[in-house]
Parts: C-alpha cells; sequence; structure tokens
C-alpha cells in the first residue's frame, strides 16, 4: 500500500502496474470530479476510487427500495447532495448506467449526498438524510414511511446478499 496522491493514470504507474488492485480518493483532490473524469478515462480493471465505497449504503438502501412491491419501472431519478463530491457523482453515474434512465442532481451545500428520489409510475420514494443527522427517513407513494440507522442499513443490505435464488434481485429494477 503506498499513501499520497495518486499517479494520473494509476494502472500505467511501476507499482500499479504490477497491483492487481489499485485504489484512489478522488476526494482528497482539489478538483475530485475532475479527478474521477480522468480515472474514468484511464480506468483499467482493478482500478478503484473510495468514493464508490462511501455511496455503498445509499446503493443498498436503493437497491433495496427497488426490491419492494409494486415492482413498477423506474423512469427517472433525482439525487441530492454536494454537486463536486464524488460519491454522488459516481452514484449517479451507477443509477443512469443500471436502470437506463435520466437522472438529475440538485445541489446541497453538504458534505455529500442528502438524499435520493426514485420516480415511479406509481409514485416516487423518497430517501432523504438531513445534514445533520444520521438517521435516513424512506417514504413510499403508499404513505408509508421508514427510519433506517446506518447500522440497520448495514444489516439490511448484508442480509440481501445471502438471499437465494428465488428472492428478487436488483434486477427486478430493470424490469
Amino acid at each position: 500500500m503506498v499513501a499520497g496522491l495518486s499517479p494520473a493514470l494509476p494502472s500505467a504507474d511501476p507499482l500499479g502496474a504490477m497491483a492487481q488492485r489499485r485504489i484512489t480518493d478522488a476526494l482528497e483532490c482539489s478538483d475530485p470530479v475532475d479527478r474521477l473524469t480522468q480515472l474514468a478515462q484511464g480506468y483499467h480493471p482493478g482500478d478503484t476510487d473510495l468514493a464508490w465505497a462511501r455511496a455503498t449504503l445509499w446503493r443498498g438502501l436503493i437497491a433495496a427500495a427497488l426490491d419492494e412491491p409494486p415492482y413498477t419501472p423506474v423512469t427517472g431519478v433525482t439525487l441530492r447532495g454536494n454537486t463536486r463530491h464524488p460519491s454522488l457523482v459516481l452514484l449517479g453515474a451507477w443509477l443512469r448506467e443500471s436502470l437506463g434512465v435520466p437522472v438529475a442532481m440538485e445541489h446541497d451545500d453538504a458534505p455529500a449526498i442528502t438524499g435520493a428520489v426514485l420516480h415511479r409510475e406509481n409514485g416516487d420514494v423518497l430517501m432523504e438524510r438531513p445534514v445533520d443527522s444520521t438517521i435516513l427517513r424512506i417514504s413510499e407513494p403508499s404513505g408509508v414511511s421508514h427510519r433506517v440507522s446506518p447500522r440497520c442499513a448495514r444489516c439490511r443490505t448484508a442480509s440481501s446478499r445471502t438471499c437465494d435464488a428465488s428472492t428478487p434481485t436488483t434486477s427486478t429494477a430493470r424490469s
């Protein structure tokens, strides 16, 4: 492991060429979004940025929300948070690519991601985590509302990784 600023093309660096995994942290750069763009242009299998790991709970909660009935297609997504934060940018790109829908980003003067809205034909699924809170609130079109703490979210996403083949997965969201 080598600490410090990552090279422009991690896989082309002598040390990076020998490594199976190259982990970078775009958040530590003066322009994190520009750094992500550079990394994407020189992407090589095994490259990872910590911004992706920082979005893990949001990815898991969004995937879990899509696994809930009535399984109506997502028509668009709105993400809210600091638009200069690489985790928000990566989450948006992942949702755009995975769901094949437009993703809008709304800037919030926050440290990172503060919300996500999954627009569906039967109504929006709203996920909000205020800046001063560790509790995420999920509101469903049915009027049901949930409060999720990061610890519960980790448990929920971990249990979804151990589901058997008959359990609906995030592929449900694509249908």
